[in-house]
């Protein structure tokens, strides 16, 4: 039921030799730049879509009614735009993977709720998973479906947990060979109230053994129940619970798959997982870090204090280059994800196609917080409260601090997720026998001024001082983990406390994004980009001191008792106030 191995699967990986120790400078020279063919074709795209949400779905509106209007969905159905990444004889239209991140993202950037159907129907419905289907009765159906314009969705969240590791939703043999009945309960499934069908995880008893499969579920079939649910933000965006009592699934819409059932998800479902998360995630993060960027421009060029332009004060020209520098960088990691991925020789990014939640989540925090505490020079209100009062610049920074929250969590909390990825990809380097050799130390002296200068392309004084520091941060990378793994060589110990797992993922993250940064730099000031370098060097400014505090608290031996005083605090009666406020009465 399943398409064989990954084409990319023997590419060297940059952020897997990074976790090991390992700065591979060649892998991202010359950085990746997309093709002007390739970019045109985008721009036409991403047009035509700009010019029908701006006819059709007013935010505003949206966010006050929690709808997006009536046919909106059709629209962007009929117009290819939910099959963007497929053959025009799929109904879709031929995009490159990073041409389709950017027109969510662009999308984004005018409605939120429209960019997140856009960005499930790509990433996690029935046209992303063709990909991983051969021939047969499966492939046959869902081409078919796909062909037809249907909406789908992916529904894997139980309400026992989304990282629980079994399926309680089960799917039982029907008795009559021909099938299965699902019962179950999934939470939070994107485009669930408006799809025809749904890709659903489940547990699968057959021949005597439970599996976790996919299957591809009828939302009209009888026992299918859908209730609406709100989000926090994102406003409009079609969101539900979805109930399943003995529904019939016909046994060809069961996605057989091999893999290991001690893992959460199966090998498709990873996949569309990671891919998606790009979609879901990383995409929308750029555009409201590129919305606050803008957004803080234009508010800084019109304000004045004491006859002074507030452009001139120190301080708002440090936050307003941070912002800047920090889209520079997240641009950098998704062209790197996306374009890297499709150069034959170039390398394997499934590992930062799964960082880029993080690493975009973060940097779209930082520049909304900023952006927040900037204009509330002008005020702390809601956009309508602004239009009331006449105010000239409405731009909806409380809506853009509430929204991001939805992205920090889809895909599992931002901290959990770090976790995750440290035991999954950075720690088993260290357990396994055949662990890499420990680095040699920075190269010092001459030596190490002529292997710096194999950097990237043209790197500026200060950006070749960032190289440097970054080369030295991975060799230390390694010996932190070392170190890590020598103190608890017990994997169960070693798992017990999940900060420093936390602390590791960041700390890899954070120079992963600074590399990038500065190989884009570099090759956009080849190309005559002349702000290129100046935007690299505030972000690694930036970035290292992050790395210092991170690097600060894993060399804390010294931590306060925050278990004794959760336990303390978790005993007290739900009612009971803590000792200072009884005595402050």
């Amino acid at each position: 039921m399943v398409s064989g191995r990954a084409a990319h699967q023997d590419r060297p990986s940059f952020l897997g030799e990074l976790h090991r120790g390992r700065l591979r400078w060649d892998l991202v020279t010359p950085f990746p730049r997309q093709d002007a063919v390739d970019r045109t074709t985008g721009d036409t795209v991403i047009g035509a879509l700009c010019s029908l949400l701006a006819r059709r779905v007013d935010a505003e509106a949206v966010e006050r009614t929690g709808l997006l209007p009536d046919g909106v969905l059709d629209d962007l159905r009929e117009r290819g735009f939910l099959r963007a990444g497929l053959a025009t004889g799929m109904g879709g239209l031929e995009l490159s993977p990073l041409n389709v991140f950017r027109m969510v993202s662009a999308a984004a950037a005018h409605s939120l709720p429209a960019a997140m159907v856009l960005a499930v129907e790509n990433g996690f419905g029935l046209g992303a998973l063709l990909g991983h289907l051969r021939p047969g009765p499966l492939r046959d159906f869902v081409e078919e479906r796909v062909r037809s314009g249907t909406l789908s969705g992916l529904a894997d969240t139980e309400a026992a947990g989304a990282s629980n590791l079994r399926r309680l939703t089960t799917a039982a043999p029907a008795g009559d060979e021909q099938g299965f009945l699902l019962d179950g309960e999934k939470l939070f499934v994107g485009n669930a109230p408006v799809a025809d069908h749904l890709i659903v995880s489940a547990t699968v008893r057959e021949h005597g053994a439970e599996h976790r499969r996919l299957l591809i579920v009828d939302t009209r079939a009888p026992g299918v129940r859908i209730v609406a649910q709100d989000f926090a933000g994102v406003r409009g965006f079609p969101i539900g619970r979805v109930v399943c009592e003995r529904v019939p699934v016909p046994a060809y819409r069961v996605v057989t798959e091999g893999g290991d059932d001690s893992v959460r998800l199966t090998p498709v479902a990873a996949t569309m997982a990671r891919r998606g998360r790009v979609l879901l995630t990383a995409a929308p993060s750029l555009a409201l870090a590129g919305q606050c960027l803008t957004w803080s421009r234009e508010f800084v060029r019109s304000r004045t204090i004491d006859g002074r332009p507030l452009g001139d004060y120190p301080e708002i020209q440090r936050r307003l280059a941070r912002s800047a520098a920090e889209v520079f960088a997240l641009e950098a990691v998704a062209e790197w994800v996306l374009l890297a991925e499709s150069e034959p020789a170039r390398a394997d990014t499934r590992l930062e196609q799964s960082a880029i939640k993080n690493i975009g989540t973060g940097i779209a925090a930082r520049v909304v917080d900023r952006t927040v505490a900037l204009l509330a020079g002008e005020g702390y209100e809601t956009v309508a409260s602004k239009r009331r009062r006449g105010a000239r610049r409405p731009f909806p920074v409380e809506r853009a601090l509430r929204d991001l929250w939805a992205f920090r969590i889809a895909g599992g909390v931002d901290f959990h997720f770090d976790q995750v990825m440290s035991r999954q990809h950075i720690l088993p380097h260290y357990l396994a026998t055949a662990a890499p050799p420990a680095p040699a130390r920075q190269p010092q002296g001459d030596d190490g001024e002529r292997l710096y200068a194999r950097a990237p392309g043209p790197l500026s004084a200060r950006n070749q001082r960032h190289l440097r520091f970054l080369t030295g941060q991975v060799t230390d990378f390694s010996r932190i983990c070392r170190a890590l793994v020598a103190r608890h060589p017990d994997e169960t110990a070693l798992y017990a406390d999940a900060r420093p797992l936390i602390l590791l993922n960041r700390l890899a993250n954070e120079v992963l994004t600074s590399s990038l940064a500065l190989a884009r730099a570099a090759a956009h000031t080849a190309a005559g980009r002349t702000d290129a370098q100046d935007l690299a060097d505030v972000h690694c400014a930036g970035a290292r001191h992050r790395i210092a505090g991170l690097r600060r608290e894993l060399a804390d031996a010294d931590a306060p008792d925050y278990r004794g005083l959760a336990a303390g605090l978790l005993a007290r009666p739900s009612q009971e106030p803590l000792d200072h406020a009884k005595e402050s009465r």
